[in-house]
């Protein structure tokens, strides 16, 4: 996969993503997220109408499933839908069906989930606070201005840091130590401070 610049993709990923909405009314959020070791970044949809019937759905039938090599060939990240593995569906508290057709509650659940339980050594810590400070909120239902779009991203990803740290207070020093070190260190807590 030839390399793209990350600014570069995120543009491109707001411009499709919009015209998608534009098709497929009730789409409530639309996150650009690097997702983890996987080969492209990933569209994370939220969909209000979601029954778990995904073959007549219509965000379904507007960006597919994988694996859809030709899609995957044409983008440097993924707007197709993945199916959530077994163990995910365990995880993940929305038991949604595709991996990333998740409102953005759920989603950041999902995260705190997987911190919780699959982030077992420092070095999966480090990674994933990474990805946390990686993903892009490319629309929210009601807020139009990018600036404040901007805000609420970082809120997000502070909520997600914060829900982990209040769990692992119970669980682990070296946990704790390693996710207020790397979430300070990548600037996702502002003036908010860590303490293990």
């Amino acid at each position: 996969m030839p390399a793209h610049d990350l600014t570069d993709m995120v543009d491109e990923a707001r411009e499709l993503t919009t015209r998608i909405r534009e098709q497929v009314p009730g789409i409530t959020s639309v996150i650009f997220d690097t997702w983890g070791e996987h080969e492209h970044p990933r569209i994370v949809w939220g969909y209000e109408h979601c029954d778990h019937n995904c073959e007549s759905c219509p965000l379904f039938q507007a960006v597919g499933m994988d694996p859809n090599k030709e899609i995957l060939q044409s983008l440097p990240f993924a707007l197709t839908l993945e199916r959530a593995a077994e163990r995910q569906l365990e995880l993940f508290p929305s038991k949604e069906p595709m991996l990333n057709c998740k409102g953005l509650m759920d989603y950041l659940n999902a995260y705190a989930e997987w911190f919780i339980h699959e982030c077992l050594t420092e070095h999966e810590l480090i990674d994933e606070v990474d990805w946390v400070s990686k993903f892009r909120m490319l629309y929210m239902n009601g807020i139009e201005d990018p600036d404040e779009l901007t805000v609420f991203e970082r809120l997000a990803r502070q909520q997600v840091i914060i829900s982990v740290y209040l769990r692992y207070r119970t669980t682990s020093d070296l946990r704790i130590r390693t996710l207020a070190r790397e979430a300070s260190r990548l600037g996702l807590l502002g003036r908010i401070a860590l303490v293990p």
